[in-house]
């Protein structure tokens, strides 16, 4: 085997189909099609683009650690606690909750190499592709295929960048096929690389297909929607409401999308790539696959449904037990109580007393570290999640992660027309009165405006996202995470650290990049 040193950039084979079964840092050539001569015919790119895509769901890297975006989000919000066995069950993630991350930590590694490696796969597609190449084109159709492919490898690339933008601030652009033997990119400015992302976004949208134009097979690759959304959320990030607006309402005015009719079928396999859906990660219960090594990257279920399960839960007729991650915050179902809001509430978090008074007694569960009695129930174990049993249990859960979807856009267009050069504050009330209408909640207050307008805002996005992770960069662009994510009686369990200004807005870049770019890359301010 060879080993490959520098670990920002260099995959020097495309894995088939998407499953990719080797450890980051190692390849094994053994039958396998090195890139010099892939990409030869829409098979092979097709392939690419398929490897591309299947990064995005990488959680968890055997050698390493867990690395889930969507658990290190969550965990850091005032929606959750990290929870676990013990203090040094995934310590990684405990500092996190405890705002004290280590630069060393794996966790982040492992996040920054999963981004990256998604990164080179795109620049694969989009650098060796051509698609006007003559010896591509059989089919009068060919071309148009060919700029639909490089469309989703943008698109991806644009994702990978915006976690890594939106976890580590700005960091090194790579839109090349670099070498072992080139030096080490240098670290772009925040500004730069949402700037990068913007481009890529907007080449994307031109050749994207419409959600309708796409076959039902298909749903788990880009659309023109979700490239429009993404942009607006990175417009959002740097406060370009006048661009976010527009390109929010074109969402909106497309006629995709729309609020699904039932709250409770969102978090469901039947409610995978709905109506409401702009993008979620696919995640599927047929693979094969356990806790060896040669399976450690190519886990297709969604295992983040066994870390936040009840610890040791016995006894259930609807949820399976967990590993006690992702606890729930009291604080959370305090809000929900008060607003009396219970379809969302019963979706998005349970109570295990609840639970076990609603199945008439006889649960056993274990109450262990930063215990709540609080969980997440929109991705928990449950057996109607469940795959086809094939390969280790616990990774068999085959829910979507919903990454985008339609009420987070309505959301966000209600933000960006109130905060707008010219608000808009009526559309602001629409959207919100829209959301809070497909669950029985009455409209809010037709007098509401200015920073009234903006706290029921912020008290509407909690609701309807509760535990989907994006609480956490919500409260800092708003400028808020230093008056809510600290320990204050109000704030949860007081299981948590306090945020820093200054300091807490981008996790620390990994210490083993740094050193690995010879001073490159300045550490955050950590």
């Amino acid at each position: 085997m060879k080993r490959i040193i520098n670990s920002i950039f260099v995959v020097t084979v495309v894995t088939l189909l998407g499953s990719c079964t080797k450890d980051f840092l190692e390849l094994e050539p053994q039958g396998l099609r090195f890139e010099e001569n892939f990409y030869s015919n829409k098979t092979e790119i097709y392939e690419g683009l398929v490897a591309a895509y299947d990064l995005i769901g990488q959680k968890y890297t055997a050698g390493y650690t867990y690395h889930s975006s969507y658990m290190i989000r969550n965990i850091a919000s005032d929606d959750a606690n990290c929870g676990g066995g013990n203090a040094a069950d995934m310590l990684d993630w405990q500092e996190v909750d405890e705002f004290r991350p280590d630069p060393s930590a794996a966790t982040f590694l492992a996040h920054w190499w999963r981004s990256y490696f998604g990164i080179y796969r795109c620049n694969q597609i989009i650098t060796r592709v051509d698609p006007n190449d003559p010896e591509l084109l059989s089919l009068p159709s060919d071309s148009l295929l060919l700029k639909t492919y490089i469309a989703e490898a943008k698109f991806l690339r644009a994702y990978y960048y915006y976690e890594l933008a939106t976890f580590f601030g700005g960091v090194p652009l790579v839109e090349d096929l670099l070498e072992v033997s080139d030096p080490y990119p240098e670290r772009a400015s925040i500004d730069d690389t949402y700037a990068f992302i913007e481009k890529d976004l907007k080449d994307a949208i031109v050749d994207l297909p419409m959600k309708s134009e796409q076959a039902s097979n298909e749903y788990q690759r880009a659309s023109r929607g979700a490239a429009q959304s993404l942009l607006g959320k990175v417009y959002m990030f740097q406060e370009k409401y006048d661009e976010a607006a527009i390109i929010f309402e074109e969402v909106i005015t497309s006629t995709e999308y729309e609020l699904d009719s039932s709250y409770s079928s969102i978090f469901t396999p039947s409610g995978d790539f709905s109506i409401g859906s702009i993008f979620e990660i696919s995640h599927s219960g047929i693979s094969p696959a356990d806790w060896t090594a040669n399976n450690s990257r190519s886990f297709e279920g969604n295992v983040d449904c066994q870390l936040m399960g009840v610890r040791d839960l016995s006894g259930s007729s609807t949820h399976l037990n967990g590993w006690g991650f992702n606890k729930a915050e009291p604080n959370l179902a305090n809000l929900f109580l008060a607003e009396d809001d219970s379809i969302r509430m019963e979706t998005s978090i349970y109570s295990i007393d609840t639970l076990n008074n609603r199945q008439g007694g006889g649960l056993t569960w274990n109450s262990d570290y930063k215990y709540t009695g609080w969980y997440c129930n929109k991705y928990a174990p449950k057996q109607s999640n469940r795959g086809d049993g094939v390969g280790a249990s616990e990774l068999d859960y085959d829910v979507n992660e919903k990454v985008i979807r339609y009420a987070d856009v309505l959301l966000l267009a209600a933000e960006a027309h109130m905060m707008k050069t010219a608000p808009d504050e009526a559309k602001t009330h629409e959207y919100i009165n829209k959301v809070r209408d497909r669950v029985d909640l009455d409209p809010i207050d037709a007098g509401l405006t200015g920073n009234a307008l903006f706290d029921a805002l912020v008290k509407e996005r909690r609701l309807e996202l509760a535990m989907e992770g994006h609480r956490y960069f919500d409260l800092i662009r708003w400028g808020l995470a230093s008056q809510k994510l600290v320990n204050q009686p109000e704030a949860a369990s007081n299981f948590k650290g306090s945020f820093e200004e200054e300091k807490h807005e981008y996790f620390p870049i990994p210490l083993q990049e740094i050193q690995r770019s010879n001073g490159k890359l300045e550490q955050n301010n950590y």
